[in-house]
């Protein structure tokens, strides 16, 4: 698995033209002695922000759907995400296996499991069965979206490993005891220095 990360998530997305003028700033304030009498000086957003409350719906629907273009045609054997058959694990079958998943995307005759890339909000995860196939993945993600318009941080860009570590800041932790969630140590540092702060 390999990491890749959305700069300025919200920025990235333009608001709709019928949303722009209602987003718009009173600049005569800061310039009340270059605008004359009478005139108006605003500038308006043409992107989503911060603080708007229908921003983040726009922009992980914005990038979901960018998301399935970025994949292309899974019937293509050179894409990376090529998959043709999907396998089902389900209850009740004579050959269920409650350690696999119910459904499966399968890559051709290896019956290997297909490729894949995951996202939440603006961090993506690439999963694939070697390192070069995840950056493969990693590769088409991060060239397709920049053509889109995109912008994917490369200095934030984790190789793949098979042990990448947390995403998105939190680790989930199987045992004999059960499920748990873990976060990390400089998060949760950070956490109990605000709430010191705080109190």
């Amino acid at each position: 698995m390999g990491d890749l990360d959305i700069g300025k998530m919200f920025l990235n997305f333009c608001l709709h033209p019928s949303l722009q003028p209602y987003c718009s700033v009173d600049l005569r304030p800061y310039f009340s002695d270059e605008v004359p009498e009478g005139k108006t000086l605003w500038e308006r957003w043409v992107r989503c922000m911060m603080g708007m409350k229908n921003s983040p719906y726009v922009c992980i629907n914005g990038l979901l759907l960018a998301l399935e273009l970025i994949r292309g045609n899974h019937w293509e054997s050179s894409n990376p995400f090529y998959w043709d058959t999907i396998k089902l694990n389900l209850p009740g079958a004579a050959d269920y296996d409650p350690r696999c998943p119910r459904l499966e995307k399968v890559a051709g005759v290896s019956g290997k499991l297909a490729p894949l890339i995951v996202s939440y909000v603006d961090d993506m995860r690439a999963a694939g069965n070697t390192a070069d196939e995840c950056w493969g993945i990693m590769h088409q993600v991060a060239s397709r979206a920049s053509f889109l318009g995109i912008q994917v941080v490369t200095r934030k860009t984790r190789p793949p490993a098979k042990d990448p570590g947390p995403w998105p800041g939190s680790t989930v932790v199987t045992d004999e005891n059960g499920i748990g969630v873990g976060a990390m140590l400089d998060k949760w540092n950070k956490v109990k220095l605000m709430l010191e702060q705080t109190l």
